[in-house]
């Protein structure tokens, strides 16, 4: 799901098919989140970069793929905050956790969302309408006021309050607000 959360902003810059586009908890700068990661140390990412290489590599000659954890330990202390909240949902099955989701990323995929910012053409969408929605506790709330900062109009972003980046995927109390906004939007835009 989180990849076509990143893919769908990019699609509608180019896929004039694609008449309105709303996300709700995205991250359209991944490149600036690897890089927060790394606290800017270029080294990391270069290695994190070659290790991904060296992995397809591999893979294209025959050897077993590797894969990466999405959500990482508590021991990753600049991880996104965003990952550090996602074990309650991911690993929990009264929320999130399902038997056959496994946490890991190829490292190929892991590749190339460290280079994808949706930041560099987010304002091709227009003129169809953008929607933004993410909670003001949010982690990603930076992201998302960024992103619709670069877009172009029509545009809004729509906050969730007292949510955060997760809590919008299945806490009744923000999920209802968000599928009604999402409602509207589509059937004002379709």
């Amino acid at each position: 799901m989180r990849w076509r959360r990143l893919h769908a902003r990019r699609a509608a810059a180019t896929d004039r098919r694609i008449k309105a586009v709303a996300t709700v908890s995205g991250v359209g700068d991944q490149r600036g989140v690897f890089h927060e990661q790394a606290g800017g140390d270029h080294g990391i990412l270069a290695s994190t970069l070659e290790a991904c290489g060296a992995a397809r590599q591999a893979f294209s000659r025959g050897d077993e793929p590797t894969y990466f954890p999405v959500i990482p330990g508590p021991e990753a202390e600049n991880a996104f905050a965003p990952l550090k909240e996602a074990p309650d949902y991911y690993f929990n099955p009264a929320r999130g956790a399902h038997s056959r989701w496994e946490n890991k990323v190829l490292a190929w995929s892991l590749e190339k969302q460290m280079v994808f910012s949706v930041l560099d053409v987010v304002s091709l969408i227009a003129p169809h309408p953008l929607l933004l929605i993410v909670g003001t506790e949010s982690a990603s709330r930076p992201h998302n006021e960024e992103t619709y900062a670069a877009a172009a109009h029509p545009k809004e972003l729509f906050l969730i309050e007292g949510a955060s980046h997760i809590d919008l995927y299945d806490l009744d109390q923000y999920v209802k607000p968000v599928a009604d906004k999402l409602a509207a939007f589509f059937t004002q835009n379709l």
